[in-house]
This record gives C-alpha cells, sequence and structure tokens, in this order.
C-alpha cells in the first residue's frame, strides 16, 4: 500500500475462502458483498471445469450480481478475450468493459512451461494479461 492510502489509514482485507465454490460462498451465511472480485488465470472459457463439471456458469452469475468491479487475468493473449468472452454470455446482467484484455503490467516475469497448449504457446506466464469489467 502507498506511503499516502497508510496515512489515511486505508486498509486492505483480503477474504480467501479455501475448498469453497464462490458460488457457494455467495449463499453461505459468511458471505460479504465485496469491493472487488478476482479471477486469477481462471480459463472461464474452458467447459472441462473442476472435476469434469463446468461449473463457471453458476459462479460466473454469483460474481456478477453484485455488480462490484471483477478483475481477470490469463496465461495468454489468446485467453483473455475468450474469459471475457465467457463471462459477458453467463453474466446476470450486461457488463461494462473498464479494461479491455490487455498486458498486465503486474503479471509475472517468470516463464512456465504450457503443458495444455504447447504447440501455441510453449511458455506461459502468471496473470500475464489481465481486463477489468464491472
Amino acid at each position: 500500500m502507498c506511503r499516502a492510502c497508510r496515512l489515511k489509514c486505508r486498509v486492505v482485507a483480503f477474504d480467501f475462502q479455501s475448498r469453497t465454490m464462490y458460488h457457494d460462498y455467495r449463499r453461505s451465511s459468511s458471505y460479504q458483498r465485496p469491493n472487488l472480485v478476482c479471477f486469477f488465470n481462471p480459463g472461464l472459457h474452458r467447459t472441462t471445469g473442476y472435476a469434469g463439471i463446468d461449473s463457471w456458469p453458476e459462479t460466473i452469475r454469483a460474481a456478477t450480481e453484485p455488480g462490484c468491479p471483477i478483475l481477470v487475468t490469463a496465461y495468454t493473449e489468446l485467453e483473455s478475450p475468450l474469459d471475457l468472452d465467457r463471462l459477458q454470455r453467463e453474466s446476470v446482467r450486461p457488463l461494462n468493459i473498464v479494461q479491455e484484455p490487455a498486458v498486465n503490467p503486474f503479471g509475472s516475469k517468470r516463464p512456465d512451461r504450457n503443458f495444455i497448449s504447447d504447440e501455441t504457446a510453449p511458455m506461459i506466464f502468471k496473470n500475464y494479461y489481465h481486463f477489468i469489467v464491472q
């Protein structure tokens, strides 16, 4: 946090729910309306999903309902617009694009091997692309 924010006594509070799908957390009694929802390298465009089940439609509806900004990062330039398209299609309301898919200035500079689509992009970088909707 920057010095100006510290002097104004601002805080950054994180709420991480382990082993819980976002849509389940959204329905729980411990849910607190966020100021920002972040999806880090989620692969929203993939329909194979967790344990072979595509849980994204329910999660996307739960995440877009409160109306707060949503930050989504992606490994590659190809994934980012595909994730944006899926987020817009599955949303419970029209989304305004705050930041078009672009290189994330805070993305990782450390390359990782791409085991999913080695022929297209043999090296990937975590959080390399991003977009923001609201």
